[in-house]
Order: C-alpha cells, then sequence, then structure tokens
C-alpha cells in the first residue's frame, strides 16, 4: 500500500477511538465484553449521602419499584470530577433499574465493573435551569453525534434536574420516569 493510503487510515482509525473515549464521558468507554450490572450494594466507591440527587433517586423509587438508589457521590467520590465546578452539577446519584441490571448488554467501565447509566442511570442536580439545560443539550448532541458507536442514553430535563437513564430501557419505560419526574419536581 501507499504511503498516503496508510496515514489515512491510520487517520481514520484514531478519529473512531477519540470519538469512542469522548462519547463515552470521563472514564465511560465502551468495554470488550458486556456484562450484567452489580447489586446496589456492591456498587464501588461511592459514598452514600444526603443530597439532593439522593433524595430524588429515593423519591423516584417510591415512584417506580422498579429502581433502586445505589450510590450518591459527594466532590471526592464523582467518577468524572465536575461536581461543584462553576456551571457544572451540585450533588449527583446513580440508580439501578431490574428491567436492566441483568442485561447482557450493560457496558462496563474500563477497568472498574459495569457503567452505572447502562445499569439505570444517573441524576445530576444543578444550581440553575439554564445550567442544567446547557448539560443536558451537550449530553444529547454528545450522544447523538457517536450514536453509531456506542448506545445512545435518554436524556430528561426537568428544570434543574437531569436523568441519564439507561439505553436498554424502552420509549414507555422512559416515559414512566418522565411522568414520575413531573409529578415530584
Amino acid at each position: 500500500m501507499h504511503t498516503r493510503t496508510w496515514i489515512a487510515l491510520g487517520s481514520v482509525a484514531a478519529g473512531i477511538l477519540t470519538l469512542t473515549a469522548c462519547s463515552a464521558g470521563a472514564g465511560r468507554k465502551p468495554a470488550a465484553r458486556e456484562t450484567p450490572c452489580s447489586a446496589p450494594e456492591q456498587t464501588a466507591g461511592a459514598v452514600v449521602t444526603d443530597s439532593e440527587a439522593a433524595r430524588l433517586a429515593k423519591d423516584l423509587a417510591g415512584a417506580l419499584p422498579t429502581i433502586t438508589l445505589t450510590a450518591a457521590y459527594t466532590e471526592a467520590t464523582d467518577p468524572s470530577g465536575e461536581m461543584g465546578k462553576p456551571h457544572q452539577y451540585t450533588s449527583r446519584s446513580a440508580f439501578s433499574d431490574i428491567r436492566v441490571r441483568k442485561s447482557p448488554k450493560v457496558m462496563e467501565v474500563a477497568g472498574s465493573g459495569p457503567d452505572v447509566i447502562s445499569c439505570g442511570g444517573t441524576i445530576e442536580v444543578f444550581a440553575t435551569d439554564d445550567d442544567a439545560k446547557a448539560w443536558a443539550d451537550a449530553v444529547d448532541e454528545q450522544s447523538r453525534v457517536v450514536a453509531s458507536l456506542i448506545p445512545r442514553d435518554h436524556v430528561l430535563r426537568r428544570g434543574r434536574y437531569v436523568i441519564r437513564a439507561s439505553s436498554l430501557l424502552t420509549a414507555s419505560q422512559v416515559s414512566e420516569y418522565t411522568a414520575a419526574l413531573i409529578k415530584l419536581r
């Protein structure tokens, strides 16, 4: 092959790898293999606190018995390290949904087990509606751009609250989250 062909192929491969890594978010990368989610009590590296996101997850669990709070993060345990930074979320929690917990299609985070969004989702609470909207729009756009490489998560927003729900949930299941969020907030 010609040198230019090798360079072109290398550029395409590098672009795909970059998009895959960027789309995954902080530490969220497609794994070579897929794995079922761990039980809620086995979620590693998370400290359960009484944050606003944790309270919303508990409230949602009261409305949707298929979900369980699995983690409430602090600035020290936040997997992406964004909590508390300007225009980022002020609290974050993760939850599992029994409708996807045992799915063989759950993505794994490189080196640390099942991805919390694939297992159910996350709740992020922002200081302002504008910050929440900007974040939800950015996450949704990022998911759209790389949809051919990794499954697209469901992004729901109401006021200051953003729920990122598993791509393994059906549209009707996600509508249950929306209805519950509207009732609760």
